[in-house]
């Protein structure tokens, strides 16, 4: 992490699943990895997504972290849809 606070400046923004999310420069390096690697993220999550949710649904998200499944329901439900996350760690 000392190294990434000298070297990364900034916060980084992906493109996973063809929605963007921002990650703090302090934040999980695993994520950054496995971009670099060129390997999927929340690629389950997806899918689940996918096959269980339709345009206008109702969700309640725990655990919204990154922001990266929340987009992902987001494009899912529709703009008009109710979708509240909840998140612990500030």
């Amino acid at each position: 992490m000392l190294i990434r606070r000298i070297f990364v400046s900034d916060d980084e923004f992906f493109s996973p699943h063809k929605v963007s999310i921002r990650v703090p420069k302090d934040g999980d390096l695993s994520i950054r990895y496995l971009k670099a690697r060129g390997r999927p993220i929340e690629a389950l999550e997806e899918d689940i997504v996918s096959k269980y949710l339709s345009i206008v649904m109702t969700v309640i998200e725990l655990g919204g972290c990154y922001g990266i499944v929340s987009a992902l329901i987001r494009k899912q439900i529709g703009l008009d849809a109710k979708h509240i996350i909840v998140e612990a760690d500030p």
